[in-house]
């Protein structure tokens, strides 16, 4: 194996971070650069079968087509005679099993979610690029360490577990049992992964995510056992503590445990947004900063059933907007409704059946507003890169939104993202002629509806109130503590984002 001094490559090794079953992790550094990173490195024994070879860089490359914040990017390969290995973003902080195995006391369910919903995020966005992770559980999600004693999940080995499967499917020969060549690990594997399905889908990573949820929830694993028979009769089963017997108090979690660890997959959540959704219960939107002490109502779990009827009612009925604002993550499926020839203004009220936080402190102040600032980056919630920002606002077009540099003298420095809502095209159809403060419920729709901005757990101002979003009149010019960046094409240019970066940490 490789010992701190040698050189791979463009990269010298630091030192041996991790050893697993079929890879070990390094801490490397660019010759050439000087950057850190994470370099796994495949068995020797392994590396030596060239077909198993071929398909760990070329399969476990598939996370080099995934560019979200909260997914670990894979940034080279080294392909030697002596190295078979993937360069990656080395993250500085615990495993979320480590972290979960560190507490002493249940999470609240503020700081659950905070951990989980991006981890959600992260899986949405593979499954959509057709990517199936097949092995997600605690120890594979790293929780990066940020300033504020902030923790940042990042989902890492897409693709390893399949490697692995058919790598011990080569060590024990052809005529393995299914358990043996199983792809996975046991106590967090769906039941068609357990029965040996030939297609693993994404409502498998569900289950895991269920059982991956259920540990950060309870502090315990849902199916552990002697053997891995014994693990995998519970899971076929669903043979698992009430997650409100062991500390649990959240309804809205419990219940969304309980359906993603169901054992058929067509009643488990259809997609991660799905499963977003539900755990963040009838209203989406939660001031995590403000609700963390808050003690848990009883008798919720009754309202929410009740909810969830008249929600389904509604669809039924054809009251699609109400079901839209409530699930939150889905709203772009139905929104804004396609139409065809003269555009009439709509008879529903979006503000009518609105129910979580205003889209806007002040709705009425600029009842047609020129301009909305999607969010501020400041000193305390910046950005990390400009792929970060990109995500924010991927759904917007990118000369449709301004930014600036700005001073508030007192209250601080920022990076203000505006929309310009005279370039943005679907500004007349989301107001579809409503004035005032339906107008402005309306574009918060359609702000919600593009995930335009935040992840949605963290989209809400600084007093708790509203989301972050602002709506404001034309923007004054030669203002003396203003400096316009460019368009947000111009903004996410190498030299723009560390001016940015560099604007909001100086004081």
């Amino acid at each position: 194996m490789l010992t701190p001094g040698t050189e791979i490559g463009n990269y010298i090794v630091e030192a041996e971070l991790a050893r697993g079953g079929m890879a070990c992790l390094f801490r490397v550094r660019h010759r050439v650069l000087g950057t850190v990173h994470a370099l796994k490195v495949l068995d020797p024994d392994l590396r030596a079968n060239d077909e198993l070879r071929s398909r760990f860089l070329g399969e476990a490359l598939i996370g080099a087509k995934l560019r979200h914040p909260h997914i670990v990017r894979v940034t080279d390969t080294i392909a030697t005679p002596e190295v078979a290995g993937l360069v990656m973003d080395l993250i500085k902080g615990p495993t979320l099993e480590e972290f979960i195995n560190r507490q002493t006391a249940p999470l609240s369910a503020d700081t659950i979610r905070e951990l989980f919903l991006p981890i959600l995020e992260a899986l949405a966005e593979a499954h959509r690029a057709g990517v199936v992770h097949r092995d997600i559980k605690p120890s594979n999600i790293l929780l990066e360490e940020q300033p504020g004693g902030v923790l940042f999940p990042k989902v890492t080995d897409f693709g390893i577990a399949k490697i692995a499967a058919e790598a011990k499917e080569l060590a024990v020969g052809k005529a393995a049992t299914q358990v043996s060549a199983r792809m996975g690990t046991p106590a967090y594997m769906s039941p068609e992964q357990i029965r040996g399905a030939r297609e693993v889908t994404a409502r498998s990573d569900i289950f895991s995510l269920g059982a991956t949820l259920y540990e950060l929830a309870t502090g315990r694993m849902a199916f552990d056992g002697d053997t891995d028979f014994a693990i995998m009769e519970k899971i076929v089963h669903a043979r698992y503590l009430a997650p409100e017997d062991l500390g649990t108090g959240d309804p809205t979690i419990a219940a969304a445990i309980r359906k993603a660890l169901d054992p058929d997959p067509e009643r488990r959540f259809a997609s991660c947004e799905a499963f977003a959704a539900a755990l963040t219960g009838p209203a989406p939107l939660h001031n995590t900063r403000v609700a963390a002490h808050r003690p848990a109502r009883r008798g919720r779990s009754g309202l929410t059933v009740l909810l969830l009827l008249l929600l389904l009612v509604g669809l039924l009925g054809g009251g699609a907007v109400l079901l839209l604002v409530q699930l939150g993550y889905e709203l772009k499926l139905a929104w804004p409704p396609r139409k065809k020839g003269h555009s009439q203004p709509s008879t529903v009220s979006v503000k009518k059946g609105w129910t979580t936080l205003p889209p806007f402190a002040e709705c009425v102040a600029y009842p047609r507003p020129e301009r909305v600032i999607l969010t501020r980056a400041t000193s305390r919630r910046g950005f990390r890169d400009a792929d970060e920002l990109r995500y924010w606002f991927r759904n917007l077009p990118a000369q449709s939104i301004e930014v600036y540099l700005e001073d508030s003298g007192d209250f601080g420095r920022s990076v203000v993202f505006e929309l310009a809502l005279d370039r943005w095209e679907r500004a007349a159809q989301v107001f579809d002629g409503a004035m005032g403060e339906e107008s402005c419920y309306r574009l918060g729709l359609a702000l919600m509806s593009e995930d335009a901005g935040r992840p949605m757990a963290d989209r809400i101002s600084s007093r708790g109130k509203s989301l972050e979003y602002e709506m404001l009149g034309s923007r004054r010019p030669g203002s003396p503590r203003t400096e316009r960046v460019g368009t947000l094409e111009e903004a996410l240019r190498p030299s723009a984002v560390a001016k940015m970066q560099s604007w909001i940490r100086r004081r």
